[in-house]
């Protein structure tokens, strides 16, 4: 499994111009059971040491590949 992460840092374009900051966690891995490839994204404006965060994390520990 690779995990990637970032920021991306982009703006509000369909509605006020305002900046948007996102956090993102990205997983990839090989799913052997349906032969293919996992990608499971996760990305949030909080930093990554909020409690979204670690709801996100527990989300991303329950996703089964089947």
């Amino acid at each position: 499994m690779r995990r990637l992460r970032g920021r991306i840092d982009s703006y509000d374009a369909f509605a006020t111009g305002k900046e948007l900051v996102a956090q993102v966690d990205v997983l990839v891995w090989d799913c052997p059971a349906a032969r293919r490839r996992v990608v499971l994204l996760a990305a949030s404006p909080q930093p990554f040491s909020g409690p979204t965060w670690a709801l996100l994390r527990e989300r991303q520990d329950s996703f089964g590949c089947r």
